[in-house]
């Protein structure tokens, strides 16, 4: 599974020709007619679009910074940024919770344009329904925007809304699904989860359930001699797959075991998910110091290519070059605690110890030719098959379904080096327990570990703690992020 070096230079082999139309289409107001014409007359012109869209979120503002290994991972505590210097003033208050408007105003705006720019291609595939697309680049496209869309607003919500077992009533944040740049009415997390974000994933299911590539070849991460990848390189669209597991986590955030389960299950109990999205092989894993896939890629189901990811390393997070007022690093002893089995295929390939404290590595550099690059060298991970093993196991033991819990929450223990639970004697709070830990072993760099307290309303415990060796009460003012003032002033 490797690409040419030539096919990433914007968006690995996913660039067509007319990128450059799509990078002016999107500074466009949606309202020109005549531009959006032009731009959707063509195949190449819709996937133009649909790659410009993709390309906003890996901008810092959204998923290349801040709501991955960036300020969502400050706010949960997975690190101390050295200083409330000029350059790390952003990092340092959302580590104290100290949320800054134009920070907040930045995500929102990135989030909702893109968002008004998905809904302006929907809108055309519409109007357009046969005339310019197939029936299969017409469903592909609609399917992977629909979730991308449900994608998107999720964040917002979770970022935004309240926490849902608490409140799920109160307006919190709009659901955009028209081409319209307007300001629309707050919807309740429960409005949005059933109504909106729940009918979106399941339109964008049917759509691709006949169509996704990914059902019959995987991942696909190969390029075509042609040029036409549009249906290829799965992992870095919004494929069948990756909906389904988008499904568990809204279900889960909604407290909804059993549909969160039965979604999970399209991923854990698939056996062509084995096939195509395998768990590491530890045996190219551990040993190999040149190129390591560190990000797991085989178990990637959604993710994206960043061309600077070597930047990530080099600018947060080596301390042997950088200055300890910017470095980013947990403190050594909660390291060791949380990772009592030092044989975690995790420990082992994300973490190297310097002096006093370890230096998280998941995202350094690995050595390849560069006329030959492993396809894992500049992935950026979204979302991954072992979260649907946590979603499972975490419903079952809901429903005191104990052993069957633990058995799927083994899956990814075995598949990590790590210590098995035994089924037969685990209660639910160990599986509880565990998969806390599980969470915070897993998800370093990829953002999901606030959401995972706010969902559960937790108190980061000192053991939770990467920070500080003190514990953080849960609160509205933590979990709640206010509406940026641009946003509150414009309604």
């Amino acid at each position: 599974m490797k690409i040419l070096k030539k096919s990433y230079i914007f968006a690995m082999a996913l660039t067509v020709a007319s990128m450059s139309s799509c990078s002016d289409w999107l500074d466009y107001n949606p309202k020109d007619k005549t531009t959006a014409e032009q731009q959707f007359s063509t195949r190449d012109g819709y996937y133009s679009a649909v790659n410009g869209v993709y390309n906003r979120l890996t901008t810092s503002t959204l998923y290349g910074s801040n709501l991955t290994y960036g300020a969502i991972d400050l706010m949960a505590k997975r690190y101390e940024p050295g200083s409330s210097t000029t350059t790390t003033r952003y990092y340092w208050a959302n580590n104290r919770y100290i949320y800054l408007d134009s920070e907040l105003g930045a995500i929102w705006k990135a989030a909702y344009q893109d968002i008004l720019n998905i809904n302006v291609i929907l809108k055309n595939l519409t109007e357009q329904n046969g005339r310019v697309l197939n029936n299969i680049d017409h469903n592909l496209i609609k399917g992977d925007l629909l979730a991308l869309r449900a994608f998107l607003h999720f964040d917002m919500l979770r970022l935004f809304g309240t926490v849902y077992s608490r409140d799920a009533e109160t307006p919190v944040i709009p659901y955009n699904n028209t081409a319209e740049a307007q300001a629309y009415a707050l919807k309740s997390s429960k409005d949005i989860v059933y109504n909106c974000l729940l009918p979106d994933l399941e339109e964008a299911e049917k759509c691709l359930k006949d169509v996704d590539p990914v059902l019959q070849s995987g991942a696909n991460a190969t390029n075509n001699e042609n040029g036409d990848n549009y249906r290829n390189y799965r992992q870095l669209r919004m494929n069948y797959y990756a909906v389904a597991l988008l499904k568990a986590r809204v279900y889960q955030w909604a407290g909804d075991n059993d549909n969160a389960l039965a979604e999970a299950r399209k991923i854990t109990d698939d056996s062509k998910v084995k096939e195509f999205f395998p768990f590491v092989n530890s045996d190219k894993l551990l040993g190999n110091t040149v190129n390591p896939d560190r990000v797991f890629s085989t178990e990637v189901l959604f993710g994206f290519y960043d061309a600077a990811r070597d930047n990530i390393f080099t600018s947060y997070f080596d301390g042997a070059n950088l200055s300890a007022l910017t470095v980013y690093q947990p403190r050594l002893s909660y390291l060791e605690t949380l990772f009592t089995n030092q044989g975690d295929y995790r420990y082992q390939t994300w973490w190297k110890r310097n002096g006093s404290y370890y230096n998280f590595i998941k995202y350094k550099e690995i050595t390849y030719d560069k006329d030959d690059v492993p396809m894992y060298a500049l992935l950026m991970p979204l979302m991954r098959v072992s979260e649907a093993y946590y979603i499972a196991a975490e419903a079952l033991a809901a429903q005191a379904n104990a052993t069957d819990a633990a058995n799927y929450l083994n899956t990814v223990l075995d598949a990590r080096g790590e210590t098995l639970l035994d089924p037969e004697t685990a209660t639910v709070i160990d599986v509880a327990n565990e998969l806390k830990l599980e969470y915070m072993r897993e998800f370093w760099g990829e953002g999901q570990i606030f959401f995972m307290f706010k969902r559960r309303y937790m108190t980061i415990g000192k053991e939770l703690n990467a920070a500080a060796n003190a514990s953080v009460s849960a609160s509205a003012s933590i979990y709640v992020l206010p509406l940026p003032s641009n946003e509150q002033e414009n309604r």
